[in-house]
């Protein structure tokens, strides 16, 4: 999706789209409950599918990337940066609280006081997902002044990386804090701002280091780029596969394993990487299937808050009609997910995006201005 900032990097939207299709993958493998948190596939390339909600902590770390990239030099306007990210997610997100409201209480019933608390995203983003947009948004409202400011302030090929650096430890010391206290660190890793930064500040330092490194000789090298990617892919493989042993993700109740106090670190350096070494590889890659990956990464945000209703719907209709893909229950989960419930949400997240989201485009604005030139 183009900004209205000027930077745009067609293979961002690629790995949008990929979080997005891990996103749903891992719904579709849980939502009945008959596939276990616990369920480990034999296959380790087959965890990035049972593991699909670090889909959330590649879309996360995209975040600090590409608002590190937009912001750049530039000097910022906060209340135009605001209002571009109000723009861009609430048209659609009113929409499916809304509807989500009247599903969950009938059309005529519902709480009377859900538009004025925003169908109580201030609390923690109840509705079908939405904890990551309040996650996102916590990191909205302090990113552009703590990016300024630690630019400006802090120069130098290795200083700068510090101040990111830093709320990483930040982070792990309130982690730490909620550990100690009450036994796990999932909870505060996982769906928390506390947790979540570790991403938010990776994604920023990946994205200085691409600049720091895109005028070098050996960022022209695909070959090179290539086995970067490559080598990244197999060791988030590795990990995620042993986060899958160690059965790390678990819900009701939470796990108690200390691991989750880097896990989202862990995590954010992987994306990170990956980042890095996908744009050195695919950068500036041209044709028709780049561009239609592009397009799915555009319409990510509509796939990630439609796919919830869709899955609702493929199973009823599955399991009204007997309609099975596999005895297997994890090959049949997956097999809904890329016959049935993928294509089907990526045919509505279209008219969403087209309909909802992008009209709303034209009321942004630029929030970035030129530093003033120095005075000699």
């Amino acid at each position: 999706m183009r900004s209205t900032n000027k930077v745009y990097i067609q293979g961002i939207d690629h790995l949008r789209g990929l979080a997005a299709l891990l996103v749903v993958l891992f719904h579709c493998i849980h939502r009945s409950g008959e596939i276990t948190q616990a369920y480990v596939p034999a296959n380790p390339l087959l965890s990035f599918f049972e593991e699909g909600h670090t889909g959330v902590a590649l879309f996360i770390t995209i975040t600090g990337f590409i608002f590190t990239t937009i912001i750049g030099d530039n000097q910022i306007v906060y209340s135009r940066f605001l209002r571009n990210r109000f723009l861009r997610i609430f048209p659609l997100l009113f929409i499916i609280s809304f509807f989500t409201d009247l599903e969950a209480s009938g059309v005529a019933g519902g709480d009377p006081l859900a538009m004025l608390k925003f169908f109580n995203l201030f609390g923690g983003g109840i509705y079908r997902g939405t904890w990551t947009l309040v996650v996102e948004f916590q990191f909205y409202l302090f990113f552009p002044i703590f990016y300024v400011y630690f630019r400006d302030n802090c120069k130098g090929t290795l200083k700068k990386y510090l101040p990111f650096a830093g709320m990483i430890l930040v982070g792990l010391m309130f982690r730490l804090m909620f550990f100690m206290e009450k036994g796990n660190a999932q909870d505060v890793g996982y769906w928390t701002i506390f947790g979540r930064i570790d991403q938010f500040m990776l994604g920023a330092m990946a994205s200085l280091f691409v600049q720091d490194i895109k005028a070098a000789r050996i960022f022209q090298n695909k070959f090179a780029g290539l086995a970067a990617l490559i080598l990244g892919l197999v060791l988030a493989t590795a990990m995620f596969h042993y986060f899958n042993i160690r059965q790390l993700y678990l819900r009701d109740p939470s796990s108690p394993d200390p691991l989750w106090l880097i896990e989202s670190t862990a995590e954010g350096v992987m994306y990170a990487w990956l980042l890095v070494a996908w744009i050195w590889v695919l950068g500036s890659a041209e044709g028709r299937l780049v561009n239609i990956a592009a397009y799915i990464g555009s319409i990510s945000y509509s796939t990630y808050l439609i796919h919830f209703f869709v899955l609702d719907m493929v199973v009823k209709i599955m399991s009204t009609y007997g309609i099975t893909f596999s005895s297997d229950l994890f090959t049949n989960a997956c097999a809904m997910a890329f016959l049935l419930v993928y294509p089907l949400t990526l045919v509505f997240s279209t008219v969403t995006f087209e309909l909802i989201e992008k009209p709303f485009f034209k009321y942004r604005v630029s929030y970035l201005k030129a530093n003033p030139a120095p005075v000699v």
